[in-house]
């Protein structure tokens, strides 16, 4: 119950993980509007793994490391 009270912070979280397994290098404080704007689409569209990976895949922050 604890950690569902706070889902963003949940997925912001899985993100940033997701985010430096899939560059290879880690969150930069540059990277983190990038984060947020992931957070936001994928808390839109429901908090769906599914979602969180098109996000991660479709953001500038990967694109362009």
């Amino acid at each position: 119950q604890l950690l569902l009270r706070d889902r963003r912070q949940i997925v912001r979280c899985v993100a940033e993980k997701l985010m430096a397994y899939a560059t290879g290098g880690g969150i930069s404080f540059a990277d983190h509007a990038g984060i947020e704007k992931i957070v936001t689409g994928v808390d839109s569209q429901g908090s769906g793994l599914r979602s969180l990976i098109h996000e991660v895949i479709q953001s500038s922050v990967f694109q362009h490391k």
